[in-house]
């Protein structure tokens, strides 16, 4: 089943974003409910504006709106440490994740006592692979999501990073595209640029550091609608939801509701596959406005382009890659599509282990 939602989105409590004042948590989940249309939605407050009062206040109304099969309300918060900015780098753990919850049980463990519960300023998870270590000796089970790491100011260390709690990356949100330098949509809003860090965009992670991750895209702050995370799940539910993410069964759009069907040799993006012949790519695209063009990126670099000039809104191709055994470590490939209303949507990478 496919569905749409938004894993990124903050209420009132969380009062640093100079554009506006975001909602209350009975907006939020109304607006991505009802004007949005999406299947499910977390609600990112940033932990370390939080105490126990507030989490737990935030986890009823999580319950209060969680209706699955219809919707589903998903316990999260946003764990945050910004880089330094005297110092001319990428500090050690530095990063923004959305943590997501299967239950309510599990993000109470997050309490640390009645003053706070536990974020960027508690010493137990005052980095990221502090974050992972106490997430694996409590047995919490939850993901972490990256978002905007090539962002000048809140830029990722991808020096550091566990596989287990960071199965997606939120490749495209309100600021920008991080997916690499000079991509499209790279700078979405005017008052943010990318950083001059190469090691922050997503390609590096990936292609350097050699980690696994899908793609998801979601908002921030008053943004819902601008990023849409889009995943195939067994059921609709929190734990549906979890299974998904975990195995990176999902696509990103910059807001659209497209169909972003991508397989190679039959697995469905997010695989590894393991082969002794010629990667064959399945591609599928329903766009929700006439499609301009897609393209195929082996390891972040554009390696076909189809073109659509017949103002369709459909796309079924197969493409065979003869010279995928050409360079050196890990082979991945993934899909973007680009409507001719300039919205984007990227399938998740399946990674090749050459035979």
């Amino acid at each position: 089943m496919l569905v749409y939602g938004n894993l990124h989105e903050h209420s009132e409590s969380s009062s640093c974003w100079p554009a506006g004042t975001d909602g209350t948590l009975h907006e939020d989940y109304r607006f991505g409910m009802h004007s949005e249309g999406y299947d499910f939605n977390g609600i990112t407050d940033h932990g370390y504006t939080m105490n126990e009062v507030y989490w737990r206040k935030h986890l009823r109304l999580a319950d209060f709106y969680n209706d699955p099969p219809y919707y589903v309300a998903l316990p999260s918060m946003e764990w945050t440490k910004t880089s330094d900015r005297k110092l001319d780098g990428i500090e050690h753990g530095a990063g923004h994740h959305n943590v997501i919850f299967p239950s309510s049980g599990e993000a109470r463990k997050f309490i640390r006592d009645v003053d706070e519960v536990y974020n960027v300023k508690t010493p137990e998870t005052s980095t990221s692979s502090l974050l992972w270590e106490f997430l694996h000796k409590k047995k919490i089970d939850c993901v972490t999501i990256p978002h905007h790491p090539a962002d000048e100011v809140h830029k990722m260390d991808w020096n550091v990073h566990d596989d287990k709690f960071v199965p997606v990356v939120e490749i495209f949100q309100c600021r920008g595209n991080s997916e690499y330098p000079g991509c499209p949509r790279e700078r979405n809003l005017e008052r943010h640029h990318p950083t001059k860090f190469k090691r922050a965009f997503v390609n590096y992670a990936l292609n350097e550091k050699k980690y696994k991750m899908g793609f998801i895209a979601s908002g921030d702050h008053n943004s819902m609608g601008v990023g849409v995370a889009a995943l195939w799940v067994k059921e609709l539910s929190r734990e549906g939801i979890l299974e998904a993410l975990k195995n990176r069964r999902s696509f990103a759009t910059t807001g659209d509701k497209m169909i972003i069907d991508f397989r190679i040799n039959e697995a469905v993006n997010g695989s590894v596959v393991n082969i002794d012949k010629i990667p064959v790519l399945q591609m599928k695209v329903k766009g929700q406005r006439e499609l301009s063009k897609i393209e195929i990126l082996r390891n972040s670099e554009v390696i076909k382009e189809y073109l659509i000039t017949d103002d369709s809104t459909h796309f079924n191709e197969v493409f065979n890659d003869e010279t995928y055994k050409e360079g050196n470590g890990p082979v991945y490939y993934y899909i973007r599509a680009t409507q001719k209303n300039k919205a984007l949507g990227w399938s998740s990478p399946i990674w090749i282990k050459k035979a």
